[in-house]
């Protein structure tokens, strides 16, 4: 491969969300995978071919958030159909099983622990590929990024989680380049502000949290309660993004009363201090975190 430039994708999706990192040996780094894979599949299989200029893509590490279908139930579906088409070295999750989530999924839960089933069906199958379970601390790299988890499942806030975003895993990403990406995932707030905390087993200085590129936590919709809105402001201040990426259809954003995203003001401060802000709905962004220059994949 020729002229390989360490990159970040936003993937264009109908539902959920996937992030594609290329790194300088031209091998990749994926972050979740999409619900939709009969409207997004095909679509992450072409740019990984198309990025791999040819040659067989091979992803060196495919990192999942939690065990919400929007973000793994595509994964389980692209392993199984692209098994022979992409080489996947490792996979990192920490994924929960038989917890009862009495809370917010009380209602969706069936068709999330049906998404888990498949997708923990398909890790399975995999042959030749490392599998980790994520625990807070662990550092990972590949090539020329670092990975730090910041927190994941089975941490003490709250205790026991009543939804899967309370599982979620924090991850940094950070190039040889200097710049990082930070992702969120759908933590919710009773774990963001555990981040601010110098006695929380999962407390992270600013120097940890600074971040070039984030991932808008749980698509831009609700993270925390009113009494927690200000620490949320902080948390962002302290990331201070340059670009962010909302794994979100713009319309919803806007018009959907359950989301009123821009009324919160931890999203409002978002909205009013980073110049680039990304939604997935009809395109994929790509960032090269050489120059933090945006572009759009077709």
């Amino acid at each position: 491969m020729e002229n390989i430039k360490t990159s970040v994708a936003q993937m264009e999706m109908k539902g959920g969300m996937a992030y594609v990192i290329q790194l300088t040996d031209g091998r990749f780094v994926l972050i979740d995978g999409g619900e939709h894979f009969d409207v997004d599949g095909e679509r992450v299989f072409r740019y990984l071919c198309e990025k791999a200029q040819g040659e067989k893509p091979i992803i060196a590490g495919w990192f999942f958030t939690h065990g919400h279908r929007d973000h793994i139930k595509l994964s389980a579906r692209f392993m199984e159909e692209y098994k022979n088409d992409v080489e996947i070295q490792t996979i990192a999750y920490n994924i929960p099983k038989d917890v009862d989530y009495s809370g917010f999924d009380k209602t969706s839960g069936r068709g999330d622990a049906l998404a888990e089933e498949m997708w923990f069906n398909a890790v399975e199958k995999l042959s030749n590929t490392k599998v980790s379970v994520l625990k807070t601390g662990d550092e990972f790299t590949f090539d020329n990024v670092k990975v730090n988890v910041f927190t994941t499942a089975f941490e003490k806030y709250p205790d026991p989680p009543t939804s899967r975003n309370h599982t979620s895993a924090i991850l940094k990403f950070t190039f040889s380049c200097g710049t990082s990406f930070l992702v969120l995932g759908d933590a919710q707030g009773d774990r963001l502000v555990k981040l601010l905390e110098p006695d929380s087993p999962i407390y992270c200085t600013d120097e940890m949290l600074k971040s070039d590129v984030m991932q808008v936590p749980h698509h831009g919709l609700a993270v925390a309660r009113a009494s927690d809105y200000p620490l949320i402001v902080e948390l962002y201040r302290k990331i201070a993004p340059k670009i962010c990426f909302w794994p979100q259809k713009a319309d919803r954003f806007y018009n959907d009363p359950w989301c009123q995203s821009e009324q919160y003001p931890y999203n409002r401060f978002l909205w009013d201090t980073v110049k680039d802000k990304n939604f997935h709905e009809s395109q994929t962004i790509v960032v090269d975190m050489d120059d933090l220059r945006i572009t759009l994949w077709k």
